[in-house]
């Protein structure tokens, strides 16, 4: 199964997601699940509100292909 991880923080970031994310990619990478994780970028964190989510929405869309359903 190929498992897509989306977060808000990425791993320079403090919180919960930034920690909590890696580590659940790499037990799905250790059961021998592909894991890609795909989090905000320098781009989303200027941009408004509404305009930051439909960014990251088409920025994760070819991903959600390659992940199973």
């Amino acid at each position: 199964m190929r498992i897509l991880i989306t977060t808000g923080l990425s791993g320079n970031d403090i919180g919960g997601p930034a920690q909590y994310a890696p580590n659940l990619a790499r037990k799905f990478s250790a059961m021998g699940h592909p894991t890609k994780i795909i989090s905000y970028g320098r781009i989303e964190r200027f941009l408004p509100l509404l305009i930051r989510h439909i960014y990251f929405l088409l920025k994760i869309i070819p991903n959600t292909l390659w992940a199973n359903r």
